[in-house]
């Protein structure tokens, strides 16, 4: 399987399908959702029986819409601040609540028909605010 190609296509592939029936259009059945879940499934790490006091399920974040997904967290460019990514998939307009379960927040915006939103939390403050794709 060390073998170089030069050309884009060439050698050995592996790919998943998913098949989704469904009787109502790709937005409403929310199929940009299934798409997401299919191609970056939840990682669990099994930690063991103990008698830990947390309950046994949880959310670190949410989004309160179906269609809003949230594409990425990452370190601030610029200092340790943590940004959240979110995307509108439906290309409708919608209010959502993004729910920061691990820092007892919550931020509730509108968004436009396939919009991408950033948002800023400060660590220390514990602040979250809108900012642009430049963290700005």
């Amino acid at each position: 399987m060390n073998d170089e190609y030069i050309w884009q296509d060439q050698g050995i592939h592996a790919f998943r399908m998913l098949l989704v029936p469904h009787r109502d259009t790709w937005r409403e059945s929310n199929i940009v959702r299934t798409a997401e879940e299919f191609l970056s499934p939840a990682i669990s790490i099994y930690q063991g029986i103990h008698g830990g006091s947390k309950p046994k399920a949880g959310s670190f974040l949410s989004a309160g819409s179906e269609n809003i997904i949230i594409s990425a967290i990452k370190r601030s460019e610029s200092n340790d601040d943590l940004i959240i990514r979110c995307v509108e998939t439906s290309g409708i307009n919608t209010t959502a609540t993004i729910d920061l379960a691990f820092v007892n927040r919550k931020w509730s915006g509108n968004f436009r028909p396939c919009e991408i939103k950033s948002l800023r939390l400060n660590w220390r403050t514990r602040e979250i605010k809108e900012v642009n794709l430049l963290e700005e």
